[in-house]
């Protein structure tokens, strides 16, 4: 679920009192990571909250060999017994378990740290923003990458925030936020910023929207079809669900995508656009997390390069 609306005044007030504050990161932002490239690691949280342990434990099978799986949990204790849970399915050699002493968030898409290239050296680096759950494994992340770490003070939820590989960045204008666009480019590295409307569900461009390619998106928002293809995207309409059920958040590693299904008619229609695209489709069926607002598969997890 998003901020509660208190928790959005909360934001609104923050952001706005501390963005002209912002010192540029220490180093040059080349570019967002772009999610359809090549994937190194792939991170999610220790706990099966809202039913999440059959969803988790089918990526943990399906994920490519040549990707870490990395899980952040609470305690020593807690890392072992995941630790020997997860090793069922992923060798030791690809399997990382750590504990922090908050976890590191259940929808770890929002909570962690995003990453971007450093234009000066080329390689991965992450960004810190404030997370309204107070969830802060940033630093904890990057030491697990061996990665530089940059922050700036504002609340952002990295759900919300999408690229191709030019650093085109897409966001959903989600209220109380208040990114002014120099935290885009300057943090993001983003050349441009298309930011669209709040239409329903949480408010974060991942529900909305997948990009496949440089070239093709995916979408069930028709609204946003006219300022994608003048972005010059190729875009396919995904079917359209209820507020809270969503096809366009899927998880893609690899040219492998876990798409979320609910036991409809139109799943299939929704596969079938992912594979016609070059994907390896794998459908996971996630009502128990959708139908209360608890995101999907891309929420539920993180990936680096």
């Amino acid at each position: 679920m998003g901020p509660s609306p208190q928790e959005q005044r909360n934001i609104r007030s923050h952001n706005q009192a501390h963005q002209r504050e912002i010192s540029p990161p220490a180093f040059p932002i080349q570019r967002p990571f772009a999610e359809y490239e090549q994937v190194k690691y792939l991170v999610m949280g220790g706990k099966f909250y809202f039913q999440s342990q059959p969803v988790k434990t089918e990526i943990a099978k399906n994920i490519p060999s040549d990707v870490t799986l990395i899980v952040g949990t609470n305690s020593e204790e807690e890392a072992t017994s995941l630790r020997a849970y997860y090793n069922q399915f992923v060798d030791e050699r690809r399997l990382s378990v750590f504990a922090v002493p908050k976890g590191i968030g259940f929808w770890v898409r929002d909570s962690l740290p995003f990453p971007v290239y450093r234009a000066d050296t080329s390689r991965l680096a992450l960004v810190d923003a404030r997370y309204f759950k107070f969830v802060e494994p940033d630093l904890e992340i990057a030491k697990q990458l061996g990665v530089d770490l940059v922050r700036h003070n504002l609340y952002f939820e990295g759900g919300n925030l999408i690229s191709d590989t030019t650093g085109n960045c897409i966001t959903v204008e989600k209220p109380g936020e208040s990114i002014p666009q120099i935290i885009f480019q300057s943090f993001y590295g983003c050349s441009s910023v298309l930011r669209l409307p709040f239409t329903r569900g949480v408010g974060h461009v991942d529900e909305r929207i997948k990009l496949l390619s440089d070239k093709v998106a995916l979408t069930d928002e028709p609204s946003y079809l006219p300022e994608l293809e003048k972005h010059r995207f190729t875009t396919h309409l995904l079917p359209k669900l209820e507020e809270y059920e969503t096809y366009a958040n899927a998880l893609l590693v690899n040219h492998t995508a876990f798409v979320p299904i609910y036991g409809h008619a139109t799943d299939q229609d929704a596969l079938t656009l992912y594979e016609a695209n070059g994907y390896r489709a794998i459908g996971m069926r996630v009502d128990s997390l959708a139908h209360y607002g608890q995101g999907a598969l891309h929420c539920l997890t993180m990936t680096y390069p």
